[in-house]
């Protein structure tokens, strides 16, 4: 998992809502990796901002980046706390 970026929901949020910083995130959206957790927060806050939940899903799926999964070796991974892992 080393070749990449590996985004959080704020970088991904910031590219949707064209948001500081969002030309950076579009410029490594290619080679781009996020993780489970972090897409579901991007999700939950365009749900709940009131975005049908077709149209979210029609935004996320056109972008060129990697869906990491929460997965058991992500879990264990050592050092970090579990929110941290799940970020990374």
């Amino acid at each position: 998992m080393s070749d990449g970026v590996v985004l959080d929901a704020s970088a991904l949020l910031a590219l949707l809502k064209d948001e500081p910083g969002a030309g950076q995130v579009a410029g490594v959206m290619a080679a781009s990796r996020i993780s489970a957790v972090n897409l579901a927060e991007v999700i939950s806050h365009f749900i709940h901002a009131g975005m049908p939940a077709s149209e979210v899903d029609a935004m996320l799926s056109s972008l060129p980046m990697t869906l990491i999964d929460a997965d058991a070796d992500l879990a264990a991974s050592a050092g970090l706390s579990p929110g941290d892992r799940y970020v990374l």
